[in-house]
């Protein structure tokens, strides 16, 4: 018996670009509907002045608009942030902003998260090959190397999923 088709949206906002994964789940597969990349230099000045300046805020929210619409009927969507939300001053404002525009708090990744596994269980993570897939499992001391489930090909189709260690492999991730 077929299960339900979940759909998941996922945005990674990084110092320097915001990204987007919209998937559909169904019976514990994953099937890309949108993904998309934007530059937005959200951590433009943030080094010198320890806040989030107010144009890079404002191509943040832009791109947060249009993610919203390709977000809309997702029935779970998650944001995680990283180094210049966590280091500015005004991330607050940040943060009211998204919960704003998608309804939702991001997630503000800590050092210690975003140092010690930057490629989490669940990451959507794309390969030198050009395919693509979930980071299955972390190993401690490979942290960089996960087991990754490759479900698309390097034109993004669909594929008959295949597990690959990437520290017992000459690919990497891109």
């Amino acid at each position: 018996m077929r299960t339900a088709v979940t759909t998941v949206a996922a945005i990674d906002c990084g110092t320097n670009s915001i990204r987007l994964l919209v998937a559909g789940v169904e019976d514990g597969r994953l099937a890309e509907r949108h993904r998309e990349m934007r530059i937005v230099r959200l951590g433009q000045g943030v080094d010198e002045t320890g806040l989030l300046a107010p144009d890079a805020l404002a191509r943040t929210f832009a791109a947060l608009h249009d993610y919203a619409a390709l977000c809309k009927g997702a029935d779970r969507v998650r944001m995680v942030a990283t180094s210049a939300t966590r280091d500015a001053e005004n991330r607050d404002e940040f943060v009211s902003g998204v919960r704003e525009i998608l309804g939702v708090d991001p997630e503000v990744v800590s050092v210690f998260q975003s140092s010690v596994a930057p490629y989490p269980p669940g990451a959507m993570i794309k390969l030198s090959d050009g395919t693509s897939g979930i980071v299955k499992e972390v190993k401690q001391n490979k942290l960089t190397q996960p087991i990754v489930r490759v479900a698309f090909d390097a034109s993004g189709a669909e594929i008959t999923p295949f597990e690959v260690d990437l520290s017992e492999s000459e690919l990497t991730v891109v």
